[in-house]
Parts: structure tokens; C-alpha cells; sequence
């Protein structure tokens, strides 16, 4: 069975992009020090409210999904107060709210809103990046809101020039409707309804991962689990979500074909394991995936990033179980703030 999705992102304020959950986790392995010469810049030395810097973004993007009916329109806007204490550590706020609409009125639309004090150290050999804060997904329709504490904390171990070592635990609130592949149909047949893609839920995530340079070649290796839980209602548009809990491992490699030109490629292999929910049994899937994407950067503020992932599910619910394709483009294009 072959289903296709897509989306297209029109991002006018720079903004970070993944082909898809596993490269997005292979990345932040693979830059262990991404944001080190940015820190370092913001914390120049200075007195008074002089060195004090507010940053702030605006998304908005359009997901349409072949098979499932998620379509939606989404604006996100942050805003950071930063505060350097010194050359290596400093402090920041961080606001955020997204309004979410679906074009199907089986989904409920929602507002999130999250806020967040951020502390991280850049040092020589260990840099920290921790923060605390509270998220609400409030939703419409007369659905339940969902609401909770949220936060990571990520350590890394810079070894030497070419090597790190990391280890990370993030908990958010968040739902699925964004994602590519959305929703499971019943065996010949097409999803036409809402799905539990969006329902929001709290995801746990510990991982540990290093990564390091092997010639031309950036090289990372991850391990992980997740633990998404929701809380279920009774009410019609809001049916009973079962718990999982997944554990995988991720392999990446990255390189620099051309000075204007960059390509990733990876594997990851996770098992998932479903709670059972009223009558409906406990199951579990083994899913692979390998993917390939390539970023063309142009005129310093243009990113145009093209790519393709194969997955492959087996599980011991055979209606579960599928191979599909999904291709993928966009563009990053900056208007404000520092260009590549």
C-alpha cells in the first residue's frame, strides 16, 4: 500500500527544518556545537542593558496531507529576551504562541501557547542547555484543553575538535498533524476523517548520541526513547488514544558536496509498543526508515532543500503494516536577522 503527503513552508523569518522527526534528531546530534559561535557572538562582553538582545520570529506554513484529511494553516510567533551574564553562560525568556486551523471541521483548531526561562553555558569542553516552563494547547470545539510543565535539559561532552558526545531529555506538548506520513488506513481504503494525528499528547524524550568528523564526512549515531501519553476524553470528537512507547537507534552522515551544496542521508530503525485501550489490545510495530535530503544555499538568505525518505512497517496487526515513498521541497528565506 503507497501513500503520498506533502507540504509546502513559506518561512519568511529564518527558521530550522527536518525532513522529518529522524533527521531533525540526527541533526542536533550531528551539531553538537551548532549554536557555539552564535552564543558566543551574543555574549560579547559588555555592562548595563547594552549586551541585552531580543530575537523574534514568525512562521507560517501550509501542510496538506494526500490521504488523510489534516490539511491546515499555521502561524507561530516567538520572542526572546537574552540576557549574557559573561563570555560563556547566559539567561533568556522565551514566549511562544501558535494558532493552529484545520480544514476539516472534525479536527479541533488550537491555540498553543508556551513560555520558558532558558539558561546555557558554552564551555571549552561541556556546554549545557537547560529550560522550565508551562505549555497549554487550548482547543476549540468544545474539546478538552491540554496543558502541563515542559522543558529539556541536553549536556555535551565536546571531546575533541572532531568528536562529542551528548545526552538529552526534553518533555513537550505537541501533536502529530504536521508530520508527513499522518494516520494508518484501513487496509484498502483511504482515511477521509480525523485521526489521533491530531490529538495532542505529552512526549518524554531521553537520548544519547555522539557524533564526530571522519574526513569530509560528519558521522552521528543515536539512541532513543520516547513516551507519549495523552489525555483521553470522552467527548465524540476526541476518541480514546492508546499510550507508546518507542526505542530506536539513528544513523546519519552528513558532507559538503559543493561550497553552496549539502547532503544528508540516514537510517533509523524503532519499535514501538502500544497500551492496550478498552477492548482494543496491546500491539507493537518494528519500523525502518532510510532517507536522503540535499540543502542548496544561495544569495546568503535562500535555502532550498529537497529530499525523500522510504519507511518500511511490520507489525503484528497486519492492517498496520505498509511501505511508502515520501518526497519532500521547501525553502528557508530570511528577511530579518544575520544571513549565511
Amino acid at each position: 500500500m503507497a501513500r503520498h503527503s506533502g507540504s509546502v513552508d513559506v518561512r519568511p523569518i529564518e527558521l530550522e527544518y527536518a525532513i522529518n522527526d529522524q533527521l531533525s534528531r540526527l541533526e542536533r546530534s550531528d551539531e553538537p556545537t551548532g549554536h557555539q559561535h552564535d552564543d558566543r557572538r551574543r555574549n560579547a562582553d559588555s555592562s548595563g542593558f547594552s549586551n541585552h538582545s531580543i530575537d523574534l520570529h514568525y512562521d507560517y506554513s501550509v501542510v496538506n496531507a494526500h490521504d488523510t484529511n489534516t490539511d491546515s494553516a499555521r502561524q507561530t510567533g516567538t520572542a526572546a529576551y537574552i540576557v549574557p551574564l559573561n563570555t560563556k553562560d547566559r539567561v533568556q525568556l522565551n514566549l511562544s504562541v501558535g494558532d493552529i486551523k484545520y480544514s476539516s471541521s472534525q479536527s479541533a483548531d488550537y491555540i498553543s501557547q508556551s513560555a520558558n526561562l532558558q539558561y546555557v553555558r558554552v564551555g571549552d569542553s561541556i556546554e549545557f542547555d537547560g529550560r522550565i516552563g508551562y505549555t497549554v494547547f487550548d482547543q476549540k470545539q468544545h474539546a478538552d484543553n491540554v496543558g502541563g510543565t515542559t522543558g529539556n535539559a541536553k549536556l555535551t561532552w565536546l571531546v575533541s575538535d572532531a568528536t562529542s558526545v551528548y545526552a538529552s531529555y526534553a518533555r513537550s506538548i505537541q501533536d502529530q498533524s504536521a508530520n508527513l506520513t499522518t494516520g494508518i488506513p484501513t487496509f484498502g481504503q483511504t482515511v477521509t476523517d480525523n485521526t489521533n494525528v491530531t490529538t495532542p499528547y505529552t512526549l518524554d524524550e531521553t537520548s544519547i548520541g555522539v557524533s564526530t568528523k571522519l574526513g569530509h564526512n560528519t558521522v552521528g549515531l543515536t539512541g532513543y526513547i520516547d513516551d507519549q501519553k495523552y489525555e483521553n476524553s470522552t467527548q465524540v470528537n476526541q476518541p480514546v488514544q492508546a499510550d507508546q512507547n518507542t526505542k530506536g537507534v539513528t544513523l546519519s552522515i552528513g558532507r559538503s558536496l559543493w561550497p553552496t551544496l549539502e547532503g544528508h542521508i540516514y537510517a533509523n530503525y524503532s519499535k514501538v509498543d502500544y497500551s492496550k485501550v478498552d477492548l482494543i489490545p496491546s500491539s507493537n510495530q518494528d519500523t525502518y526508515d532510510t532517507g536522503l535530503r540535499l540543502d542548496w544555499t544561495r544569495w546568503r538568505n535562500l535555502t532550498v532543500f529537497v529530499g525523500t525518505t522510504y519507511t518500511k512497517r511490520t507489525s503484528d496487526v497486519a492492517t498496520e503494516e505498509y511501505n511508502e515513498w515520501v518526497g519532500t521541497i521547501g525553502l528557508t528565506y530570511t528577511l530579518i536577522g544575520p544571513r549565511k
